[in-house]
């Protein structure tokens, strides 16, 4: 009975062993690939760090906003097609067709005329 009780402690710690280092494995990989720099070298955020030259100057209300405020209307103005596909969530009571409307007023081409404010916030 002696020796089955030692195997079974020995299988125990065997498996406990191995959970141990699979979970290990897991968090040094999950930490190897958030930290990797895209294949470019740079992220995305640092591509487009800056409105594109075809958007109007930013207004003041602008210029004070919160920094992810800011970053969602710079993704916006290089990403407006994307944004086609959402919702929109600004509040404006479903005046806008999609997400894509609630940061920037555009004419019939696409064009952007000026900055919107239902994104703000």
């Amino acid at each position: 009975m002696a020796k089955k009780q030692q195997r079974s402690r020995s299988n125990s710690s065997l498996w406990t062993l191995v959970i141990v280092a699979a979970v290990a494995v897991s968090l040094a990989f999950g930490v190897f690939l958030v930290n990797r720099p895209s294949p470019a070298g740079k992220t995305a955020a640092s591509e487009h760090a800056n409105m594109p030259d075809h958007v109007p100057p930013e207004p003041q209300w602008m210029k004070n906003a919160l920094q992810p405020v800011r970053q969602a209307y710079i993704y916006a103005a290089w990403n407006p097609e994307p944004l086609q596909y959402i919702p929109c969530y600004c509040g404006c009571g479903n005046i806008h067709g999609s997400n894509a409307a609630c940061y920037f007023k555009r004419d019939e081409e696409g064009n952007v005329l000026a900055y919107d404010e239902h994104a703000y916030g």
